[in-house]
């Protein structure tokens, strides 16, 4: 299936025991074409496995990241890439939060936290919560 990653695990959701309807299913596959063309190959599996694994919540959650925050004023203002939420779970689990009162003060699921540090942890090349506060110390992001 040619999707974003986030709408192709959408679309797999909604199609188990239905048939979706998607208005212009060329236009979607033109914008997946734009993206591959963007990225090598290594890249676009990897973002498209990471698009796979997101739930709805998840992937609405990232869409909204992306529409309130482009990506490329995040990547400047940000080390490493972090998004503006990556970089806040960061300054809050470097604060002494715990997974699920980061969820509570930003309205997420516990779930989403442990996305976003999954996510923040791979960007950093890191393998730990604590090598990642070192990070966050480092780049006076607490």
């Amino acid at each position: 299936m040619n999707a974003p990653p986030a709408f192709g695990a959408l679309l797999e959701e909604f199609e188990v025991g239905v048939h979706t309807y998607v208005p212009d299913r060329s236009l979607q596959q033109s914008q997946v074409a734009a993206a591959h063309a963007r990225l090598d190959e290594e890249a676009f599996e990897a973002a498209w496995a990471e698009g796979r694994m997101m739930t709805s919540e998840q992937a609405i959650q990232y869409a909204l990241e992306q529409v309130a925050a482009p990506k490329q004023a995040a990547a400047e203002a940000n080390p490493a890439g972090l998004s503006a939420r990556e970089a806040e779970v960061l300054r809050l689990v470097a604060g002494g939060l715990t997974n699920a009162e980061v969820a509570e003060k930003l309205f997420l699921s516990s779930r989403t936290v442990d996305w976003h540090l999954g996510t923040i942890y791979r960007k950093l090349g890191s393998h730990s919560r604590t090598e990642a506060v070192r990070f966050a110390a480092e780049h006076d992001l607490l």
